[in-house]
């Protein structure tokens, strides 16, 4: 549903944050929905900050942050799966290799 609704032409910038931040919670483009959250709350903070009141810019700001932290996971997750990728990998070649030279 997120995914169907960013490609909303009309759909606000906020709007777009948050669902690139539902999205970063899922298993697929995780890192790309993380980033572009906070490109996008950043944006969001940085065009509405000389305006906003003193609780819309505790909310914005809050936000951000909630979007740093989804950003920090999804790049440890990817480190994660990555790392288990390179050594499953590894494996399979040392396990070929270690058949080859019995033969």
């Amino acid at each position: 549903m997120a995914a169907k609704l960013l490609m909303e032409p009309a759909l606000s910038s906020v709007h777009q944050g948050w669902m690139h931040l539902l999205l970063a919670g899922s298993p697929h483009d995780y890192v790309h929905h993380a980033n572009e959250a906070v490109r996008l709350f950043t944006e969001v903070l940085d065009e509405n900050k000389p305006a906003a009141t003193p609780h819309e810019l505790d909310c914005m700001t809050k936000t951000l942050e909630k979007a740093k932290d989804a950003q920090r996971q999804a790049l440890s997750d990817k480190r994660a799966a990555d790392r288990k990728a390179a050594e499953a990998l590894a494996f399979d070649v040392f396990s070929m290799v270690y058949i080859f030279l019995l033969f």
